[in-house]
């Protein structure tokens, strides 16, 4: 005779897709993930700024991304909690340092 055994539990946030910080550099697409282990299935959602933020959708990378997001994950049995902080690298920034690594090269050189 065989049996099923079912354990539920409540939520646990999964590291591999909802990491504590992401780097981003901007004007790169990105698609922002959290999702969370428990049975049944948590629901789990994000707020930036007091606004619910989509999860799962592809966006281009632009510095208002930046930020704290809470997110939070629900099922009957539980939920869990987790802030995820996006930092957004700015190609401003990026441009500057190529900028300063050239004048410098180009100094040497001369």
């Amino acid at each position: 005779m065989t049996q099923k055994l079912t354990v539920f539990y409540g939520p646990q946030m999964d590291d591999s897709s909802c990491p504590q910080t992401w780097a981003w550099k901007e004007g790169s697409t990105k698609t922002f993930t959290c999702s969370a282990l428990g049975n049944p299935t948590p629901t789990v959602q994000c707020w930036k700024d007091g606004r619910l933020y989509n999860i799962g959708e592809p966006q281009r990378v632009q510095r208002k991304h930046g930020g704290i997001y809470h997110c939070n994950a629900t099922n009957q049995y539980g939920f869990d909690v987790r802030n995820v902080t996006i930092l957004v690298e700015s190609s401003q920034f990026i441009g500057h340092i190529i900028g300063y690594i050239v004048a410098v090269l180009a100094f040497i050189v001369l």
